[in-house]
């Protein structure tokens, strides 16, 4: 009898662990959709408020600290699903051939990607004549250059250990280890942070310009959230690491369109939207040369 009580006590447990795994599962799953969501479809419906850009804004205002506040509190709190996620991603679909070839494809979408879209708008604007894609093209490429710089800064200087190197503790930072090892670049995600800032970017401009914003912003936020998971899946990046680079992201490709659109003329925008292309009589076109101001 004492031995029999003590199987049903033991498949009792077993069966509550199960469970207690299973409901983790579940409600890891639940977080990453949500979070997936949250990035597809509120940031694109938020970036049509670009309308309302007061001129001659400032690189850097009162608001942006209630959104570094907002972005800190997410950051640790994304912080908590760190160890559960990386873990879930290790055991989950490592042996899909399939989810491996689409995660290295949405890798690609950010490095070079964002790098290629961008600079084929600006050329194609500038060979096409059509001044409004060459600007999106332009501000595109230079938000995810400077998110991207923002990037490299933080992962040198943070030292986090990705999970692949730390899977006991996603707090393992150390301040400049980054310079010398890129097994201590993990904080932020620079993937996740360029793809963010060309969807914030590219849905800014569209919306500027009237077109399809909450379609352009839906698809280019979707993608950076697929690029996002496919760092973790990859088990490069915690979780913390993706949400503070989308963060990082959405605010330097909406703050680059909004700077540049409230300074008409500015130097960058003369330097290089001042380039003309013309027909040289033969058919084919030539770039004209231009001068930088002097001032």
């Amino acid at each position: 009898m004492a031995a029999d009580s003590g199987v049903r006590l033991t498949g009792a447990a077993l069966g509550c662990s199960v469970r207690l795994q299973t409901s983790a599962r579940v409600r890891l799953t639940a977080v990453l959709l949500s979070f997936s969501l949250v990035f597809s479809f509120v940031a694109p419906i938020a970036a049509q408020s670009a309308d309302s850009i007061a001129p001659a804004q400032p690189v850097l205002e009162t608001n942006d600290l209630v959104y570094a506040a907002g972005a800190a509190l997410a950051t640790l709190g994304a912080t908590r699903i760190d160890r559960p996620a990386a873990n879930f991603v290790r055991t989950h679909g490592q042996d899909n051939e399939t989810l491996q070839r689409a995660s290295h494809v949405m890798e690609a979408l950010a490095i070079p990607g964002a790098f290629i879209i961008g600079g084929g708008l600006y050329v194609g604007g500038k060979l096409g004549d059509d001044d409004g894609m060459a600007d999106a093209g332009l501000h595109t490429t230079e938000a995810v250059l400077i998110a991207s710089a923002l990037s490299g800064v933080l992962k040198l200087a943070t030292g986090r250990a990705r999970p692949y190197v730390s899977h006991d503790s996603s707090g393992d930072f150390g301040f400049m280890r980054g310079l010398h090892d890129d097994r201590y670049r993990s904080f932020p995600s620079g993937h996740t942070v360029i793809a963010f800032a060309m969807a914030a970017a590219a849905t800014q401009e569209v919306d500027r310009s009237g077109g399809p914003t909450f379609l352009v912003g839906a698809a280019t936020y979707s993608g950076a959230t697929l690029v996002g998971l496919a760092r973790m899946y990859h088990d490069k990046h915690w979780a913390s690491d993706v949400v503070v680079g989308a963060a990082i992201g959405i605010f330097t490709g909406r703050r680059v369109v909004q700077w540049h659109h409230s300074h008409p003329g500015n130097r960058v925008d003369r330097w290089l939207l001042g380039v003309s292309v013309r027909s040289d009589g033969g058919g084919g076109r030539v770039v004209l040369p231009f001068v930088m101001p002097l001032r």
